[in-house]
């Protein structure tokens, strides 16, 4: 299937890595729908882009999104799980609710999109599942135990899906580096940020991701 035939659907829509990969397929895709969790609108459409509202923690508005967006527009080919949070600053001994908050905002968020996008694919015989790992959830990285471990179980069940699914559906994983957005800047004002991921280069991997056979992968970016 070609970019131009898809409907691509893209969580956390107000994050900038999103709105960067937003901006990438809207001229490209037949369609592309951006979910957010704190909007007024159960739908709209702003400069060629259709927005929705959904909170990816509560399975049932992520089942009832699906089926609005298939009203709309058909049944999506391609989800992008973009949701995701940071943080650090703490040995793991002294991480208390971080874990939680980890687990939740980054791999629970993935899961919950899986368990429901996963069925209209199948019903579709086609499909793309694009998750969003990191680099620290392969090699760990110190005072953020919470967000390396959270990363490494969306590695682990990105390859888990390639496996289980069959046909013309995949699951794969991008592993940016830290990606190079006002907030992380802002989080690490003394970090070299040449050497971070540009949402624009995640946008062109992503791309060629949906146009291939891969499935399983773990993909740096």
């Amino acid at each position: 299937m070609k970019i131009k035939d898809m409907v691509i659907v893209v969580t956390g829509a107000n994050g900038a890595t999103a709105r960067g990969i937003i901006q990438h397929f809207k001229n490209k895709a037949k369609a592309v729908v951006g979910t957010l969790r704190n909007f007024d609108s159960r739908w709209v459409e702003k400069e060629g882009v259709f927005y929705t509202k959904c909170d990816l923690a509560e399975l049932d508005q992520i089942e009832g999104c699906i089926e609005l967006i298939r009203d709309r527009l058909g049944l999506p080919h391609v989800w992008i799980n973009t949701v995701g949070g940071f943080t650090m600053g703490k040995p793991v001994e002294d991480c208390i609710n971080e874990w939680e908050k980890m687990h939740l905002i980054n791999f629970k968020t993935t899961l919950n999109c899986i368990k429901n996008i996963l069925p209209i694919m199948i019903e579709n015989e086609f499909g793309r599942i694009v998750n969003f790992g990191s680099r620290a959830g392969e090699k760990g990285m110190a005072m953020a135990g919470p967000y390396s471990v959270s990363k490494s179980s969306i590695h682990n069940l990105t390859k888990t899906i390639s496996l289980e699914v069959v046909g013309n559906i995949t699951c794969n994983a991008v592993l940016p580096e830290i990606i190079d957005t006002p907030t992380n800047r802002e989080t690490m004002p003394d970090a070299n940020f040449d050497s971070w991921s540009k949402p624009v280069d995640i946008a062109d991997k992503i791309e060629s991701i949906l146009t291939s056979k891969a499935n399983g992968q773990l993909i740096y970016v």
